[in-house]
């Protein structure tokens, strides 16, 4: 209250205001009270903004879902990529290859960087992609290894597993693309 007051009765001869006129600036000294300059300045402050209402694409709940599963999904791939690879020999049938481990791995994960900046959509479609490319590989790889009877639950099973997973990726990802459309 105290600094209003003090505004109101301040008044310089010298003030000088900047005023904007196309792509240059002019100066003028002005006698006019400092109180009203600050007052002009911030009414013609407020008329210069233009208030946009952004409304995201898909509501925070499936976002946050999305997120998590993406989320959990990349650790899986991962865990289960990096494993497979040390407990199978090198050369066997559907061992997984690190030149496709890696960057479906980064596919991923490049969604969810997608997803947390904002760009929705593409972390999206950035995300079904690698998807359908997994479940792709797995199915791949199921068919690739051979069976053991000897091993339970058996070298198939990593796979296998995979596929649903992939597949349930796969839904998550088409989902909240339709539902952001």
């Amino acid at each position: 209250m105290a600094a209003a007051q003090l505004l109101q009765q301040c008044s310089c001869s010298s003030v000088v205001s900047a005023a904007h006129s196309g792509p240059q600036r002019r100066l003028a000294a002005s006698t006019k009270p400092l109180s009203t300059l600050i007052s002009t300045n911030r009414s013609s402050l407020r008329s210069r903004t233009h208030r946009h209402i952004t409304q995201a694409t898909v509501d925070q709940g499936t976002l946050l879902a999305v997120t998590q599963q993406a989320a959990a999904f990349a650790v899986v791939v991962a865990g289960e990529g990096f494993y497979t690879r040390t407990q199978l020999p090198a050369g066997a049938k559907g061992r997984p290859s690190v030149l496709v481990l890696i960057p479906t791995l980064l596919g991923v994960v490049a969604a969810l960087g997608c997803l947390q900046v904002g760009s929705e959509q593409t972390g999206f479609i950035v995300g079904l992609a690698t998807s359908f490319l997994l479940l792709a590989v797995y199915i791949k790889r199921t068919l690739d290894t051979e069976g053991d009877p000897k091993a339970w639950p058996g070298p198939k099973v990593w796979p296998g597993s995979l596929i649903l997973v992939s597949f349930f990726s796969v839904s998550i990802f088409l989902g909240a693309l339709l539902k952001s459309l």
